[in-house]
């Protein structure tokens, strides 16, 4: 399997926020013009246009760019997965601002639950445009990850030494 590389996902994903109504051309070339060029962003569109990922549609004489249905399900698919994710790492963040040491059981079913939750989440997105929600998974949270449970380990290294 080919992941879509950091330009495409970003021009999928901005259009894919708009909704079932699109996008106009000129609200993308104002959104992504920061980073992209023009030229850029029109070569982007055609390769998911042909990649039938982004459907085009005429609307009185303007022009709108629509994310297929399977992109916007899985987009809806990844923000679920994110939240239970975020969700997650806000109770360990609460955790270690706690005066109270977590036990080590307490430490293990925390790394245990946050492993289920992250595998499932890979799990629920494979069956989503892969192509498309992997890397944004992955990329979104893996220092959020790497960090909080460093920073948990760190504690639960002084309450085994304890």
């Amino acid at each position: 399997m080919d992941f879509l590389d950091k330009k495409h996902r970003t021009v999928l994903v901005a259009i894919a926020k708009e909704g079932y109504g699109g996008v106009s051309i000129d609200q993308l070339f104002t959104t992504l013009s920061p980073f992209l060029s023009r030229d850029s962003i029109v070569k982007l569109i055609e390769d998911l246009y042909f990649s039938q990922y982004v459907l085009v549609v005429r609307d009185s004489g303007e022009i709108r760019y629509i994310a297929s249905k399977n992109v916007r399900n899985a987009m809806i698919s990844l923000e679920f997965q994110r939240y239970r994710l975020t969700k997650f790492l806000e109770s360990l963040k609460s955790l270690g601002s706690t005066q109270e040491r977590p036990k080590p059981e307490e430490i293990s079913n925390l790394v245990e639950k946050g492993l289920r939750i992250v595998s499932t989440g890979y799990i629920q997105l494979l069956s989503e445009v892969p192509e498309l929600t992997i890397p944004e998974y992955t990329e979104k949270y893996k220092s959020s990850i790497s960090f909080t449970m460093e920073s948990l380990l760190r504690n639960g290294d002084s309450v085994v030494k304890s």
